[in-house]
């Protein structure tokens, strides 16, 4: 069975539209309409800008060497 998962919003007359669907034509499809568990709705606090949080780079375009890496040693 293939499974395609999306998020909508329900409408305010309490419709649901589903476009752009990754099935053919005329194919039979199951639909189950879930709410998502608080964990996993989205947060309704205002993005955090993160201008002016880099303080510095050190050389970002150098190379990294085997050295730097403890999985190689």
């Amino acid at each position: 069975m293939k499974a395609y998962r999306t998020v909508k919003k329900i409408s305010s007359r309490g419709g649901l539209l589903l476009e752009a669907l990754p099935f053919e034509e005329g194919e039979t499809v199951e639909v189950i309409v879930l709410a998502p568990a608080p964990e996993e709705q989205p947060s309704k606090a205002s993005p955090v800008s993160l201008k002016g949080k880099i303080l510095e780079y050190i050389d970002p375009f150098e190379p990294v060497s085997d050295q730097d890496w403890e999985v190689l040693g």
